[in-house]
């Protein structure tokens, strides 16, 4: 009998559950679900009057970005970003002068490569215009051997920041709406990947 009772509920999609305490909490996220869209949805009404639109000068196409045309769209939106050039490799061996005090930082930017670590396509802690130089062709030249079809848009040259890295990101999900996560950063995101991820707004 309760093998058949259970088939009739699956049959006709009736929610059942094994215990009172998980019908309670079913019961609490659902009532807290239908809360947050309805927070999302006033939110949406009146988005217009906080949020000022932009257009943005995007390439064709969906796909990722690299970091320095990503940091361009957030300074768009007046978050700062760490100040950095980006040089062709040309430009790098042709340099008299690095645009920034050292020590500084090197990477090479690739959209196709959005883990730079992994693939030794970045440095820090030079200190020197020699260093610099080598250290581009040192990196440039991991790249293209851990992704040898990424495209290489060049080398940002960036200033050394000191303290706490975090990763914050967020995504529009089609069911909860926009999501925001934050967590430990750097070469920890992928590592140790403690990030908590909130139901906007938060």
């Amino acid at each position: 009998r309760s093998s058949k009772a259970l088939l009739i509920r699956e049959q006709n999609n009736i929610t059942w559950f094994v215990t009172p305490g998980r019908t309670v909490t079913a019961a609490g996220a659902l009532a807290d679900f239908a809360t947050r869209r309805e927070i999302l949805a006033r939110s949406r009404e009146t988005a217009g009057s906080r949020f000022r639109k932009i257009n943005l000068d995007l390439p064709n196409g969906a796909g990722a970005l690299g970091e320095h045309a990503s940091k361009r769209i957030v300074s768009s939106y007046g978050i700062r970003t760490v100040d950095e050039r980006l040089f062709s490799p040309e430009e790098i061996a042709g340099l008299s002068q690095c645009p920034f005090e050292f020590p500084v930082v090197i990477k090479v930017e690739s959209p196709h490569i959005p883990h730079k670590t992994e693939a030794g396509a970045v440095m820090t802690g030079i200190r020197s215009l020699s260093e610099l130089k080598s250290g581009a062709a040192k990196i440039i030249a991991s790249a293209r051997a851990y992704q040898s079809d990424a495209t290489i848009e060049g080398i940002l040259v960036q200033e050394t920041c000191t303290g706490m890295e975090l990763i914050l990101g967020a995504v529009v999900d089609d069911s909860f709406g926009p999501v925001v996560v934050l967590g430990l950063g750097g070469i920890y995101a992928q590592i140790m990947d403690d990030v908590t991820r909130r139901v906007a707004p938060v």
